[in-house]
């Protein structure tokens, strides 16, 4: 059992601050949505300054009372939190509901304050939500613990009536996790938990999101985040949740500079780097969402409807424009819709009008609105082997629609091992919603969302196959013997080949003479090379010369890169010019979040311009390396299983393992670590690195 099942479902509860007045804010609010949620539980509001609230015994304090609560929701002003988390100790109540605001999200003049209250929660031992929580709310069990109006839903289906599983929601803004709930339990979606963690100072976001993941009926979770307080922790629990079927969906703010000001201030938040969460939520099958829409149309389909490991989706439609625009949409998804086999066709012709569609999608035509077409449709393309799930194109927006053949649609529901999903073209009736509630469908009103959904489901099985089933080697890697501090190219040399990455033949030199027999021992063309440690980007400093092909240019080259050196002693690598081919940028950069972070991306002179990179936490699978590979888009041409360029794709997936896992093995002494430009060649050419640098933490 989770150890925040007693804090979610408690027994009884006290409310410190309780007020009649519903007017103010939190103090009267909280009372009135505690009772209306029906709970059942025991209340005790806490005023000295009335005898009755609500029509509800009120108690002048705890003394007064004959048990301890198990939870205790506190509203009252900030500066008396600390004392009271005393009298709460005393009493032998141990879970609060902090709704104070006044703390470290008002910046450096409350620090004293906030200092205090941490202090109190360790010296008391008092598990808290919050402060600065506007509360929860467990629908399963009716406990609204807080003052937001957003748990008021007019006209929606209740959050824990019917089957299927339910969506939880995560928010360190108050306001925007019951802003999610409302618009879920509007669209249907069955919501189990909502939760406003605030400051954080006790219960964090990852403790909600590993209490929800130990709950069968939780079908999904989502988050609205500024920062993980403990974001290594992150990557055990996603794990987890991959292990259990529950899909992960985040709203990760502080992505720009304005809006990571304003999460400081928010809910005392500095806000991580938005590329290493990027990496970490691809690595672990965690969905991304950048507005509420896109999350809600995921979450609906993990909550209402089976997970599918296939791509091909069949399309039923009484619009044929609905039905071209969803196919479209699907396409644009990376999603198949493919033509139906001729047996199939023949079945549905069967009812579908000539005028109709039979190939798919099928265009069963409006006709079907006053027949059983659609659901005899339905039947059939479930039974399919070439379809993994099946889109509707319908109108909700008429009144029991789908009471003639809710029955039939149900047990169609209950039995296919398919998705099946309806899209309205209009706005949906709340009948008709509640209709497709009960029968465990989702309902969409947007082409682009409902394809990008089913999207979704597809790429939750390659989540899980990648981190449950694809096994990472143990691979024995380089060790950092003999580096110094910070390393260049040529004292890379045996690292590289240890790494399996070939070098160009090459040759250190200290003057012009050296360079020359070097060169002719070498052969034309060369390249000449300054191997500073200060200086890591050489083609803006002036520190590289290329193509030189003889003895002139050769001493041209040489004195104008000499030139530049304030140092005369600094060495100079004079090596065999590399035939073209693609530049790739590998390497290893340490988060100050999650730690040493794999790198690849386009290479060259202009990696920083072009931007063109993928990171991954270390270390990694060669499955993973290729999905990684997968999402460059300068890598596309050849990564496309359709392109006819070729490139040795899997000898640098084994690259980048291998680097991984040097790493890993190194994550102790490794800062930063980069091959650029690797030079990639077609399959059987070996792949050559042309530049690089290490830079080890000092051993003093």
């Amino acid at each position: 059992m989770s150890k925040l099942k007693n804090f979610f479902s408690p027994r009884s509860i006290a409310i410190i601050g309780a007020s009649p007045d519903t007017k103010k804010l939190v103090r009267g609010r909280v009372m009135k949505a505690l009772i209306n949620s029906g709970y059942k539980g025991k209340i005790y509001p806490i005023n000295p300054s009335h005898s009755e609230i609500s029509g509800y015994k009120s108690y002048a304090s705890l003394d007064e009372l004959n048990e301890s609560p198990d939870l205790t929701l506190i509203a009252v002003t900030a500066e008396k939190v600390p004392d009271i988390l005393g009298e709460l100790s005393e009493h032998n109540c141990h879970n609060a509901v902090i709704y104070s605001s006044g703390f470290a999200e008002s910046g450096q003049a409350n620090k004293s304050l906030d200092d205090s209250l941490k202090i109190a929660i360790k010296k008391h031992k008092i598990t808290v939500l919050g402060p600065n929580s506007v509360g929860f709310f467990n629908a399963s069990d009716n406990v609204a613990a807080t003052f937001s109006p957003g748990i008021y839903v007019e006209n929606s289906p209740r959050v824990n009536d019917g089957p299927g599983r339910r969506l939880v929601i995560i928010s360190q803004s108050g306001g925007l996790g019951f802003s999610i709930y409302q618009r879920a339990s509007n669209r249907g979606i069955k919501v189990g938990l909502v939760v406003s963690t605030g400051n954080e100072v006790g219960i964090t976001s990852l403790d909600v999101l590993e209490h929800a993941i130990e709950d069968e009926m939780v079908g999904c979770v989502v988050l609205y985040i500024e920062q993980f307080r403990d974001p290594q922790r992150l990557e055990n629990i996603a794990k987890k949740a991959l292990q259990k079927g529950i899909p992960i969906i985040v709203v990760k703010s502080g992505r720009s500079d304005a809006s990571k000001r304003a999460a400081i201030s928010h809910t005392a938040s500095l806000v991580g780097n938005d590329s290493a969460y990027e990496a970490i939520f691809k690595a672990f099958g965690i969905f991304r969402a950048y507005d509420q829409d896109d999350m809600l149309d995921m979450a609906a389909v993990f909550t209402g409807s089976k997970v599918t490991c296939g791509c091909k989706v069949g399309i039923v439609s009484i619009s044929g424009g609905g039905a071209i625009w969803l196919a479209d949409a699907c396409s644009d998804a990376g999603l198949k819709v493919p033509e139906f086999k001729t047996k199939l066709q023949n079945d549905l012709k069967d009812f579908v009008p000539p005028y109709g569609g039979t190939s798919n999608p099928v265009d069963i035509t409006a006709q079907s609105l006053h027949s059983d077409g659609n659901i005899r449709a339905l039947e059939l393309i479930t039974k399919d082997s070439d379809v993994d799930m099946v889109a509707v194109v319908a109108t909700l927006s008429e009144e029991s629609i789908l009471k003639k053949e809710k029955k039939r649609l149900k047990k169609l529901s209950e039995t296919c091992k398919k998705p099946i999903v309806f899209c309205s073209y209009t706005l949906p009736k709340e009948e008709n919603l509640s209709d497709l509630g009960d029968c465990d469908i989702p309902a969409f009103t947007s082409f682009v969302g409902c394809a990008r959904a089913l999207r979704t489901m597809h790429l939750y099985n390659r989540y899980q196959l990648l981190n449950l089933h694809e096994k990472i080697d143990n691979i024995s890697s380089p060790t950092l013997e003999g580096l110094t501090s910070t390393n260049t190219e040529f004292y890379l040399a045996e690292t590289f080949q240890q790494l399996g990455i070939s070098t160009p033949n090459a040759k250190l030199v200290l003057n012009i003479e050296e360079a020359l027999i070097a060169s002719n021992q070498i052969g034309y063309p060369v390249v000449l090379k300054v191997q500073d440690p200060d200086i890591v980007h050489k083609t803006s400093s002036g520190a590289i010369e290329l193509e030189i092909d003889g003895e002139t240019h050769l001493k041209n080259s040489f004195k104008k890169i000499t030139s530049k050196l304030q140092n005369k002693k600094t060495p100079i690598l004079v090596q065999s010019m590399a035939q073209p081919g693609v530049d790739i940028i590998v390497g290893v950069t340490k988060d100050s979040d999650f730690g040493l972070l794999l790198m690849v991306g386009m290479g060259g002179t202009n990696v920083e311009v072009i931007g063109d990179i993928s990171f991954s936490p270390v270390p990694i699978s060669k499955l993973a390396a290729r999905e990684l590979l997968l999402g460059i888009s300068g890598l596309k041409p050849w990564v496309d299983e359709s392109s006819n360029l070729e490139l040795d794709i899997d000898e640098l997936s084994e690259i980048l393992v291998r680097v991984s896992h040097f790493a890993e093995s190194n994550s102790n002494f490794i800062e930063e670590f980069e091959i650029n430009p690797l030079r990639v060649y077609e399959p059987g050419k070996k792949l050559l690195a042309l530049d690089g640098y290490l830079r080890i933490k000092s051993s003093k």
